[in-house]
């Protein structure tokens, strides 16, 4: 038999029912959470646990949960927007080494052009460096033609590229760059037929080089700023993220240090309401002992 206070147990003992040393029946009715007011058993390991997540347990609070659909909805896109914008970080930069190893060629190509107007070497000579032009020439248009990013062609062809950097709904968060094509024929005047065998040849090379060059340097220059422009709209997006997830946290967890707190008044509220019952329960013994003296 259980037993709720010191003068129950007197009355069973004048009454002649056996005493059962024990009352942690009891125990659950002094220790409630901070929550919601339910019973948490003595020393509950899960007490904070299933307090993690209070949106689906308070009534009162389900209301946040449209708010949280949004507030994940958005935290999830925003993430897909900062690789997004990652992504065409890489696919600009990848046109970018493809740019910067024509240009190395075509320095090279005029420094031969040079070369070849000069009047100390013969006919034979330009026409050996002719073949060494010719091969660079062909390895513009085969870096023009086999630049891809994700299997896409980047360089063969002027191709538009539009990149999604944002969470919105519409066109607000879209940003474009043209990308020029890296073929020998499209820079500057085209490089393409290029001819070093005279020095007249050679002397009208150098000019056609240098149009060309000025053309690459215009394109490497629009990709490097977009690229900047990119870098600081990672660095948006990823602050917007984190905001996000956080208001996304006051809203549908609890307060851990709050539901720790008052696991822990529980538990002192659980100890000291053994201690008592232990002391009650041990007024049996001082009444036996009382009637045995008599």
């Amino acid at each position: 038999m259980l037993f709720r206070s010191p003068v129950s147990i007197i009355e069973a003992l004048a009454s002649g029912v056996p005493v059962v040393a024990t009352n942690v029946g009891g125990i659950p009715d002094l220790i409630r959470d901070g929550v919601n007011g339910h019973v948490v058993p003595p020393r509950d390991p899960s007490a904070v646990a299933r307090a993690v997540l209070a949106i689906l347990q308070d009534p009162d609070r389900r209301a946040g949960m449209a708010v949280a659909a949004k507030l994940r909805a958005d935290m999830r896109s925003l993430n897909q927007a900062v690789r997004n914008t990652n992504d065409a970080i890489s696919l600009v930069s990848t046109y970018d080494g493809a740019s910067a190893e024509i240009e190395s060629i075509l320095v090279r190509m005029r420094e031969m052009s040079v070369q070849s107007a000069n009047g100390t070497y013969s006919t034979d000579d330009r026409a050996n460096a002719q073949k060494e032009v010719d091969a660079l020439v062909a390895e513009i248009d085969r870096i023009g033609d086999n630049t891809q990013f994700n299997r896409v062609n980047i360089a063969s062809a002027d191709t538009k590229f539009t990149f999604r950097v944002g969470a919105q709904q519409d066109d607000a968060d879209d940003v474009e760059i043209t990308l020029k094509s890296l073929k020998a024929a499209d820079l500057g005047d085209g490089v393409d037929g290029l001819d070093i065998k005279s020095q007249s040849n050679a002397s009208d090379a150098v000019k056609t080089i240098d149009s060309a060059l000025d053309g690459l340097a215009g394109a490497r220059a629009d990709a490097g700023a977009f690229i900047n422009r990119l870098g600081h709209t990672v660095i948006t997006q990823q602050n917007v993220s984190q905001r996000t997830s956080e208001a996304l946290s006051g809203v549908e967890d609890a307060d851990y240090a709050a539901e720790s707190a008052a696991m822990a008044r529980g538990m002192v509220l659980a100890q000291a309401g053994t201690a008592m019952l232990a002391q009650a329960n041990q007024a049996p013994q001082y009444i036996l002992t009382l009637l045995k003296g008599l």
